[in-house]
């Protein structure tokens, strides 16, 4: 027992001595504690760390608004200058609209469209001066998310050019184009103009009910056919013309005008040359107040070519109207009612004065004249002084209602929805093809025109190829754009 009890004191001592079996207790506890302090530590780096991340990912969100923003009332935007592309552009953010501006001359025809390589699907519309809508198209053609609007200028004024996107969702950073032309007004244009939307759905690309061939195109002096449209010409000049009707496809006689400058003592040869087969020109010669100066048929007996020699007793304007005698030959090749016409200067050939050895002068004498190679004789036919005025005819009026349809339901009449907007309809005298009246179709594809007119007048849809002879009361009229049938997207 006494030696259990000296083990159990020898084991406490060793215990209780500070540099045997380990640290004190309180070393212990002080480790301990300090271990703990620093357990904190990893907590806070990982704080720190996720305050960074967080700022990164805001930062790498991109900015796509193009530089042309802001643009998104009507009036504001860039301006569209003819024939130049605005690229980089975006529609961002989701719901944006681009607006420009493009200045529109009365009559003239333009095409604006949009283009994209990275899938944009854009819509066009354009608006009047006053906030009117012209003309609108999403895609111009299967397959193909731009758009294309092809419109005639109802006035002069900046017009408004909106490009968005009828596909609710954010398009980011893809970009697209835009840019505008200046185009003929013919749907024979090389530039092919978009086809027409409707209230419903845009129509696809149909052919237009006539097409007309180039061959038949007027030249590039037309509209030419009265004394307010006459064509600016000079002397010297050669012009390459023709008696293709304006507008295309229309069935008036083409008569051409022409305002020339002329100075006093002036002596002015004026010819028609190189007509088309079976073509045979005549020439009126005016004064500018309108007074009839001379004309002539035909050079000489036997030709068909027309010839005016004149020496104006003063300065200032004249006219010419060039128009063809006699039936004219079919538009049915190139150049088959083609003709130039020639205004030059006659010079004439006076002895030039050579020094002699005195001092003095002497005159050179000109070549003779071979008599195998007379001179050709100018024959001119003057029409008649005072030609008896004739009895005015009465004036009646006229009215046309048109309709322009898409049978999108090919029922082959005109629904709810089925109008076609922003049409152009003209009506053009029977006589000499002057514009008596003009109107845009409306939203059900209506429009309605009351002119003054002596007889017939010619009902004209440019852009459909369209032309109709109607006589006094006038006439209602329809046109169906005939649906194009797509096969069903592969699957």
């Amino acid at each position: 027992m006494r030696r259990a009890w000296n083990l159990l004191c020898l084991l406490m001592l060793i215990m209780a001595w500070p540099g045997a079996a380990g640290r004190p207790a309180a070393a212990q506890e002080a480790t301990a504690t300090a271990t703990e302090t620093a357990t904190p530590t990893p907590t806070a780096t990982e704080t720190a760390t996720l305050t960074p991340t967080a700022t990164a990912t805001g930062t790498a969100t991109p900015a796509c608004a193009d530089g042309q923003e802001p643009n998104d009332e009507p009036g504001s935007g860039p301006v569209l200058v003819m024939d130049q592309a605005l690229d980089s552009l975006t529609l961002y953010p989701l719901d944006d609209v681009d607006f420009f501006r493009l200045w529109g001359k009365e009559g003239r025809f333009y095409q604006v469209t949009t283009a994209t390589n990275e899938g944009v699907d854009t819509r066009l519309r354009v608006f009047d001066p006053g906030g009117a809508l012209i003309v609108e198209n999403d895609d111009y053609e299967p397959g193909n998310p731009a758009s294309r609007v092809y419109f005639q200028a109802p006035g002069g004024g900046w017009l408004a050019v909106a490009v968005d996107s009828p596909v609710p969702a954010g398009w980011g950073c893809r970009q697209y184009s835009i840019r505008a032309v200046d185009v003929p007004p013919t749907p024979t244009s090389t530039v092919t103009p978009a086809p027409l939307p409707t209230a419903t759905s845009p129509p696809t690309a149909a052919p237009p009910p006539t097409a007309i061939p180039p061959e038949v195109m007027y030249d590039q002096y037309e509209p030419n056919y009265d004394f307010g449209t006459a064509a600016n010409v000079g002397v010297g000049q050669t012009l390459g013309l023709n008696f293709n009707p304006y507008p295309a496809g229309s069935e008036a006689v083409d008569n051409d005008f022409f305002r020339l400058y002329v100075k006093a003592g002036e002596r002015l040869l004026i010819e028609t040359t190189e007509l088309a087969p079976g073509l045979d020109t005549n020439i009126i010669l005016y004064r500018g107040n309108g007074q009839v100066v001379t004309g002539n048929d035909d050079c000489a007996p036997g030709e068909r070519r027309s010839c005016i020699e004149w020496t104006p007793e003063d300065t200032g304007l004249a006219f010419l109207l060039i128009g063809p005698v006699g039936p004219v030959p079919e538009a049915t090749t190139a150049g088959a009612r083609a003709y130039s016409l020639v205004i030059q200067e006659v010079v004439d050939e006076t002895p030039t004065p050579t020094s002699t050895a005195s001092g003095g002068s002497s005159f050179s004498t000109p070549t003779p004249v071979p008599e195998a190679m007379p001179t050709p004789v100018v024959r001119v036919r003057p029409l008649s002084p005072s030609p008896p005025t004739p009895t005015p005819r009465p004036r009646q009026s006229l009215t046309v209602n048109l309709t322009v349809y898409y049978d999108g339901n090919d029922n082959g009449a005109p629904d709810a929805g089925e109008g076609v907007v922003g049409v152009s309809v003209r009506l053009l005298d029977g006589l000499n093809n002057q514009l008596l009246g003009q109107a845009f179709t409306d939203a059900y594809g209506h429009a309605a025109l009351t002119v003054a007119t002596v007889g017939q007048v010619w009902v004209s849809v440019p852009y459909l190829g369209y032309n109709q002879a109607v006589r006094p009361p006038g006439k209602s009229l329809m046109i169906r754009v005939v649906p194009l049938r797509l096969p069903s997207l592969i699957p």
